[in-house]
């Protein structure tokens, strides 16, 4: 420490030399502590980047899942489908000269929602409701009445979460935090019958941090409703045998088909 302190008292010229060298010491410590700064100030402001775009994504998929339920609930995918089957017993003479019971049946299968009659709208996922929930039999009278099946096409569009819903509206404070969101929706299971997932694909743009890729599997739910109207015993043939005695049961069948993409089934992957 003396010889320090009599280097630093000195006046000689070596002491100047080992003046500069501290403060050039010094110079360079600074400028790695700046440099080091401003890398980190770089690097947090695109880690904040990437976090509102993340946010962005992600708040996009709860206000689709939103709308989803809500679609659902108020007009699900769905498709009500009746068979009535007309029994008619009755007797008539046979070739041994008595009088022998018959029977006579016939069944129409009919579409009950309005919009699904022979010639109207049918959706994809209503024609996959209507191929793969109904019996083979049912399904083999009915499609001859419908168009021919429809195609998936595939759909984007773009959320802009800070958009008001009133144009005359001032946007929130926070609008300029999200980012836009590209969105394209595809139907996974299209071309395989009875698959009914529901693709998406979110990102702030195109090759955008954090793009998720969002699979609905789909489920098809079918009620059951059997109502039974007439004569629900078929009489003995010997009781009564005459031309006069016949009757008619008729027994009315109801598939309902309803498709639901439920959020707790829902696949969320990074892309």
């Amino acid at each position: 420490m003396k010889w320090f302190y009599e280097k630093i008292k000195s006046s000689r010229g070596a002491s100047m030399i080992f003046a500069l060298l501290v403060f050039l010491l010094c110079a360079l410590v600074g400028t790695v502590a700046l440099a080091a700064a401003s890398s980190n100030v770089g690097r947090y402001t695109h880690m904040e980047t990437e976090q509102q775009q993340y946010f962005s994504v992600a708040s996009a998929l709860e206000l689709l899942q939103s709308k989803l339920d809500e679609k659902l609930e108020n007009d699900p995918v769905t498709v009500t489908v009746q068979c009535v089957e007309t029994e008619e017993w009755y007797y008539a003479l046979g070739s041994t000269g008595r009088y022998e019971l018959n029977t006579d049946t016939s069944t129409e299968i009919t579409l009950v929602d309005p919009a699904l009659s022979p010639g109207g709208n049918v959706s994809y996922y209503q024609y996959q409701l209507l191929e793969n929930c109904l019996p083979a039999e049912w399904w083999d009278q009915l499609q001859t009445e419908l168009p021919a099946a429809p195609t998936w096409t595939d759909t984007e569009y773009t959320i802009r979460l800070g958009d008001p819903i009133d144009p005359a509206e001032t946007p929130p404070p926070w609008a300029d935090s999200l980012y836009p969101v590209h969105v394209a929706v595809k139907g996974s299971g299209a071309g395989d019958a009875g698959n009914y997932a529901l693709e998406m694909h979110l990102s702030t743009e195109k090759g955008g941090a954090y793009p998720l890729k969002v699979v609905w599997p789909g489920e098809a739910v079918t009620e059951k409703k059997i109502e039974t109207s007439g004569d629900m015993v078929t009489p003995d043939p010997g009781a009564a045998a005459s031309p006069d005695s016949r009757g008619t049961r008729t027994t009315t069948t109801t598939l309902t088909c309803k498709l639901r993409w439920s959020a707790e089934d829902r696949v969320v992957t990074f892309e």
